[in-house]
């Protein structure tokens, strides 16, 4: 009989000595720390120009930078995964904010290029990995029945953060300077990680002694197939997807990621066990990479859509203000998120799931109907049912990641998870990227109808099979 992944295999043990009022503090705090850390994040996107000619550096190299430190947080994922399953994530989550401090003070204070970008990449270090280690601590200190509901409102803290960290740069930067988007997050974040070093208690590890092992090898090839892969794809529009640097980057990554595969199924303490957690692993996983997959599509095919003349055939010819608004409705899809605990504990991961599915088939028409009518509502709506998908099915898919991963793995399901979901969002975005370019209205970049159908039949397709792939999760019993 199969087991069903809404039970627990071995729920992680709380956190002793710590009340429910010291644990809602603490979780306060986790939050508020998260809320600062995207926040900072998504301000340094549109203040990228001006940064730019602060420093007198070029487009291409500012690009770089924040890519790189997108994909130094996401290489570094599986070994912090694994340093949360081995040490006190107490002591992690402490490291990680000095790290991220310390990127933004360099950043800020960067005279150079060189210097921003070393700044940069400690904060990509840093701040990249802060969700993976707080869903770790989530997972130790809350009961089982509170863990989905926790995770919902990390996902809801983390959309309002980034939608009010584009609104927030402009204004700093007009009352002070660009240097305040570093030292300002940078101060928020010193004076929580003080309070978190005085409220924190301590999650210690679930790992016996004798399993204390790290697979550098493992954490080796998987860091380095992850470099080359998310390089090859955020930089393949830019060099050409034809071109010897792009293709030896995917064709690299490939090749570790088979050495990777090789390695792990013989070490007898992986840095990532493919064989954890049967086919429920395996199904969040993937539902976790479509549903990140199919939303930064969306993030990519609405502006194109709204920004669009009408003469285009699908655009509606709308400013860059109203388009950002209409894609604001995704965050009250987020706000499902708290709710998830409550209801996936009334339906089941299962319905969840499918009703998570069928909130992006369900955005997928709405973008359909919105190219044939023109309407705002349409796509209102459409970002609304996006953001829904990733409310309702984002906690309790992460529910079933650590219920299967058992206390000793969790830290490394949880990076397995991550990993998943930074993939998915670099490939949609550049897939869809490369197939809007390859057949633009003549004088423009702007694609043809025929090119932005294909587009919109492959949303459509990923969102269908991510209610068929949800079908999958056993009924609770």
């Amino acid at each position: 009989m199969a087991e069903s992944a809404e039970s627990t295999l071995a729920p992680p043990e709380r956190s002793p000595g710590a009340p429910a009022r010291s644990r809602a503090a603490v979780l306060a705090v986790l939050f508020a720390t998260e809320f600062v850390v995207v926040l900072a994040a998504s301000s340094f996107i549109p203040a990228l120009p001006q940064i730019q000619a602060g420093l007198g550096i070029s487009a291409a190299w500012g690009a770089w930078i924040l890519t790189g430190s997108y994909v130094a947080g996401v290489m570094t994922g599986p070994m912090v995964g694994r340093l949360i399953d081995l040490y006190d994530k107490r002591v992690i989550w402490l490291a990680l904010l000095g790290i991220s401090v310390t990127g933004m003070l360099l950043a800020g204070a960067a005279v150079s290029a060189w210097m921003l970008a070393l700044g940069h990449l400690l904060y990509g270090i840093g701040s990249g990995l802060l969700v993976t280690v707080m869903q770790g601590a989530i997972s130790q200190l809350l009961d089982r029945k509170h863990i989905a509901a926790a995770f919902g409102w990390q996902a809801a803290v983390g959309a309002i953060a980034g939608m009010a960290g584009l609104v927030v740069a402009g204004p700093i930067i007009e009352a002070l300077s660009y240097h305040w988007l570093y030292w300002i997050p940078a101060a928020a974040v010193a004076v929580l990680a003080v309070v978190a070093f005085a409220i924190m208690p301590s999650l210690p590890s679930m790992v016996t002694a004798a399993d204390r092992r790290i697979d550098w090898a493992g954490i080796g090839l998987i860091s380095l197939a992850l470099l080359a892969v998310m390089l090859g794809l955020t930089e393949g529009p830019a060099w050409g997807w034809g071109s010897a640097p792009t293709l030896a980057l995917l064709a690299g990554g490939v090749v570790a990621f088979a050495l990777f595969v090789r390695v792990e199924l013989r070490h007898e303490q992986p840095a990532i066990d493919l064989r954890l957690g049967g086919k429920p692993m395996a199904v969040a996983i993937t539902l976790i990479a479509l549903y990140h997959g199919v939303n930064a599509i969306n993030d990519l095919l609405v502006p194109t859509m709204g920004s669009a003349p009408e003469s285009t055939g699908y655009g509606l010819g709308l400013s860059t203000t109203v388009v950002g608004t209409l894609m604001i409705t995704s965050t009250a899809g987020f706000m499902l998120g708290p709710l998830a605990g409550g209801l996936e504990r009334r339906w089941g991961a299962r319905a969840m799931l499918l009703a998570s599915g069928c909130s992006l088939v369900t955005g997928s028409l709405l973008l359909v109907i919105a190219t044939a009518t023109h309407s705002m509502i349409a796509i209102a709506l459409s970002s609304l049912c996006y953001g829904a998908s990733l409310g309702l099915g984002g906690p309790p898919l992460s529910v079933i990641v650590i219920d299967r991963a058992g206390p000793a793995r969790i830290g490394s399901a949880l990076a397995l998870s991550g990993t998943a979901y930074a993939a998915a969002r670099a490939l949609g975005t550049q897939v869809v990227a490369a197939l809007l370019a390859s057949g633009t209205i003549q004088g423009t970049q702007l694609p043809t109808t025929t090119t932005l159908a294909f587009a919109l039949a492959l949303v459509a397709v990923l969102s269908v099979a991510a209610v068929c792939i949800g079908l999958l999760i056993p009924r609770r019993r």
